[in-house]
């Protein structure tokens, strides 16, 4: 089952300076307050770890400190959505009045800071490339070009850039989370585990190597073993909500996995019909709604009896809605094979933990693709 997962937990740290002085083989980052100096390296070293909301802190403290940090003003616009924000309106101010007269390598790491990251773009990836050979010892730069091609499918070069940036430092916590990420997408299972691994022995304190670890557990349908890495994240942050997001989900996909599949695996009426609360409501494509569990056992009793062997069906999720901790929206689809013919039936789920377990409430079905098809053409 195709479980969504995160795929850049540390997307935003991509993007943050390394260096957090000026060197020759370094981006230069101009700044004239050492406090301020002091609070950008915190912001750096917290975003790599993907701990968005003590960088933010740590940016604005080192603007506060220095009115004209450029760069602090810049990578903190980066952390959102600036021209949806007013708030961000004084950072942009900095950056409009001073970016023309900073160093020509610190002025292009600000304009690719400002770079919304609205979708995949490899493109972006050669001014990183660019800058790397004027300054080859900033580990940013094949970090984020890996970033880039990872970004846009492009596994191998981003794999070659991300290698590069190990080489500068074996235990840079972004390279490590998006080996692992670039290496999974890719299908290399065996080096994106490693990668993972690897990032879990380097920072065994900092939850986001156990929510990437849950991820690559997550793609390997090992649910149990996801959410307990989940579990740890959250357990050592509470406000990762990206981890408990994902903790509810794995809940869920268990339970998908426990009634549909296995009951429609097992021809068990009853296991399938047991993912349902007592009073749920199933609209399904030809009309007629269902009601309650027992409503809706008796329908798939009638369905499993048609079915021959060697007839398959499993539930799929395409799309996950965390609400809130005890309700979520699933967006799916049922993988059919029935008397030799291929269909495709699509759905959307509410499910709510009711007396601590994961029932669906509503379920709306569309027709199968290939009915549907046949229907159009008719």
């Amino acid at each position: 089952m195709r479980i969504l997962s995160l795929f850049f937990p540390l997307i935003l740290a991509f993007g943050l300076p390394f260096s957090t002085s000026v060197r020759a083989q370094t981006v230069p980052v101009t700044t004239k307050s050492a406090v301020a100096m002091a609070h950008y390296t915190l912001a750096v070293d917290a975003a790599t770890h993907a701990e968005t909301a003590a960088s933010k802190k740590h940016f604005e403290a080192a603007v506060a400190a220095d009115p004209d940090f450029v760069s602090a003003a810049a990578w903190r616009l980066s952390l959102e959505n600036a021209n949806e924000s007013p708030a961000m309106a004084p950072y942009m101010a900095i950056v409009k009045r001073g970016a023309a007269k900073l160093p020509k390598g610190e002025q292009e790491m600000v304009r690719l800071a400002l770079v919304p990251y609205n979708g995949p773009d490899a493109a972006l990836a050669a001014p990183y490339a660019k800058l790397a050979t004027e300054y080859p010892q900033d580990i940013l730069l094949p970090v984020t070009e890996g970033r880039f091609y990872a970004d846009a499918g492009e596994y191998d070069k981003a794999i070659a850039a991300l290698q590069r940036a190990m080489k500068l430092d074996p235990t840079h916590p972004a390279a490590l989370n998006l080996s692992g990420y670039a290496y999974m997408r890719k299908g290399d299972m065996t080096n994106a585990e490693k990668s993972f691994k690897a990032y879990l022995a380097a920072y065994p304190n900092h939850p986001n190597p156990y929510d990437s670890y849950g991820d690559f557990l997550q793609e390997k349908q090992d649910f149990k073993g996801a959410s307990a890495q989940y579990a740890k994240a959250v357990a050592m942050d509470t406000s990762f909500k990206a981890s408990a997001d994902n903790m509810v989900r794995m809940e869920i996909a268990q339970r998908l996995e426990e009634t549909f599949n296995d009951g429609f695996a097992e021809r068990d009426a009853a296991k399938i019909a047991s993912a349902y609360w007592e009073r749920a409501q199933i609209f399904p494509h030809t009309g007629e709604t269902v009601k309650g569990r027992a409503g809706y056992e008796a329908k798939v009793k009638e369905h499993l009896a048609k079915l021959k062997p060697g007839d398959k069906i499993r539930m799929k999720t395409d799309d996950f809605i965390v609400i809130d901790a005890t309700t979520a929206m699933e967006i799916g689809h049922s993988d059919e094979m029935v008397g030799g013919k291929a269909e495709v039936s699509k759905y959307t789920t509410l499910w709510a933990k009711i007396d601590g377990q994961w029932l669906i409430v509503r379920d709306m079905w569309t027709d199968s693709v290939a009915k549907a098809t046949e229907t159009a053409s008719n």
